[in-house]
């Protein structure tokens, strides 16, 4: 179990020891924010792997699932710059959905007191929301998470890989049985930080390695940097990986 751990952090090393090459157009909209995405994933890899080696399994998956919508929205930006604009909808839309609950009920509501007191937060608000309409009416309004897979050509990873990490995110029955009950003979116990196998470890750590790889990938083709960071090697040291299996 351990060297398959230990080879998909030689795979995170490989791939974050290319960051220095790295050279982008801060000015290209394109170019910096997929630098920005890389790096979150570089991030949420590292913290995967850091729970992996301290045998901290139960997380794991819920970083997972966020890794890859932090991919999702790479690959969408490396296909259409304009993708951006949609990203854009998505936060404003969450931005005015709190601001105006603040305005509505911060009165009633302890966790929105101190917006709805903001001076102003009726005029910013207004602000938001026509910023809003008129990114929709361009046709750049916000995507659900299906529509952002699909336009990334991942639907069938949507359908499969992220449809079973969300069911650790939402604290499934199922899910809450496989990680702390264990049967001994015709009793069940209760039973926290229960090892996982090399079979159980094994979708996960294939999956982390593939996108960490696949991001470094839609970096360099954002920045046309393909033969700079020999993506070979990268690729040789994901079929080490695949090859323990």
């Amino acid at each position: 179990m351990s060297n398959l751990i230990d080879q998909l952090g030689k795979i995170y090393e490989v791939v974050f020891s290319r960051t220095d090459r790295l050279v982008f157009n801060r000015r290209d909209a394109q170019q910096l924010y997929a630098i920005c995405m890389h790096g979150s994933v570089l991030e949420s890899t590292s913290a995967c792997i850091t729970l992996l080696r301290s045998k901290e399994w139960g997380t794991v998956p819920a970083i997972l699932r966020n890794l890859l919508e932090e991919y999702v929205d790479l690959v969408n930006v490396r296909r259409d710059p304009d993708y951006l604009k949609r990203m854009q909808s998505s936060f404003l839309k969450e931005q005015s959905r709190v601001l105006k609950r603040a305005i509505e009920s911060g009165d009633t509501n302890p966790y929105l007191e101190a917006l709805s007191n903001i001076d102003g937060i009726e005029g910013h608000d207004n602000k938001v929301t026509a910023e809003l309409d008129s990114l929709r009416k361009d046709g750049f309004g916000e995507l659900g998470i299906k529509d952002r897979f699909d336009r990334a050509g991942l639907v069938e990873m949507y359908e499969s890989v992220f449809a079973l990490l969300c069911q650790h995110s939402h604290n499934n029955l199922n899910i809450l049985e496989r990680r702390h009950l264990e049967e001994h003979g015709d009793d069940i116990r209760v039973a926290y930080y229960q090892p996982w196998s090399s079979g159980d470890m094994m979708p996960y750590i294939d999956t982390i390695a593939g996108v960490v790889v696949g991001s470094l990938k839609e970096v360099a083709a954002v920045l046309n940097l393909e033969i700079e960071l020999d993506l070979a090697e990268v690729e040789a040291e994901l079929a080490n990986l695949r090859g323990l299996y």
